[in-house]
């Protein structure tokens, strides 16, 4: 849990140097990981509920859009 939320944070200062797109979205799918681990962790009852899978289900959906915005072309320059 604790380690999600610092990979997170490391894919965050890598996106602050660089402003490449897909570090970005890969902190912010390991931050939402570590907060999905962090409530199944602390709250007995919610590992029954749907809401820790659709945060991990969130979590793969930002690496995969980020993974796709990253392969997209470059718009064509104007003219």
């Amino acid at each position: 849990m604790v380690a999600l939320i610092c990979v997170g944070l490391r894919f965050v200062r890598f996106w602050s140097g660089s402003r490449d797109i897909l570090f970005a979205f890969f902190g912010a799918a390991f931050f939402v990981m570590g907060v999905s681990q962090a409530l199944s962790a602390f709250l007995p009852e919610l590992p029954e509920q749907p809401y820790v899978y659709w945060l991990r289900l969130l979590s793969f959906v930002l690496i995969l859009i980020g993974i796709a915005w990253k392969n997209m072309p470059p718009p064509p320059p104007d003219v």
